[in-house]
């Protein structure tokens, strides 16, 4: 087993030990997505994917939301706490720096993009918080908070990835009312074609 495949095996047990139970499966699907959004996904992108959230899964570490009274101050610091983890746990695994510092800036932005790769990410991020955390989110926190959190992930998407939200489906009425308002009343473009 080479040295990233190692690592990808210490992130994957790090993220099962989170808990948050969706953790897990939503580190992979990110990188499904990332994989669909962008076919030609670097080991950096992949890698990112996999660990964007690890700082959740280290409760001694990890950010508490009740610390921020503004959402967008929170994902900003659980990203920059996730980038700096990643980066010692690349390090103890002896990766080449130039990979180290794209994983470590990928997931840095994660939460906010600001260029062509931070917002693959970004968007697969968004993307997998719909397919596998929301129902997870709606079943703790409620209608009105799950809407509110959607409409602040559903904003972060950019327009054309917006269009691969027409193809999920949930079986709770309330979950699939949350996702049909969100196309409906806050896209422009409503969500008419999917990418090719």
């Amino acid at each position: 087993m080479n040295s990233l495949s190692r690592l990808k095996q210490e992130i994957r047990k790090i993220i099962a030990g989170s808990s948050v139970p969706e953790d897990p499966l939503h580190a992979e699907n990110t990188v499904q997505w990332v994989k669909k959004l962008k076919p030609d996904a670097d080991e950096a992108l992949i890698i990112a994917a996999l660990a964007h959230d690890i700082e959740r899964a280290i409760e001694d570490r990890k950010v508490k939301k009740s610390l921020f009274s503004d959402y967008d101050e929170f994902k900003e610091a659980h990203a920059l706490n996730s980038a700096r983890i990643i980066k010692e746990i690349m390090l103890s695994h002896g990766v080449e720096r130039q990979l180290i510092d794209e994983v470590y800036r990928l997931v840095r932005f994660h939460e906010k993009g600001g260029d062509p790769r931070t917002d693959v990410l970004r968007d697969a991020d968004a993307l997998s918080f719909f397919e596998v955390n929301m129902p997870f989110y709606y079943e703790r926190e409620g209608f009105e908070n799950t809407l509110e959190r959607c409409l602040w992930g559903f904003r972060r998407i950019s327009g054309n990835n917006r269009a691969y939200l027409k193809t999920l489906r949930f079986k709770d009425k309330d979950l699939q009312k949350i996702l049909e308002i969100l196309l409906r009343d806050h896209s422009p473009e409503s969500a008419e074609s999917l990418p090719i």
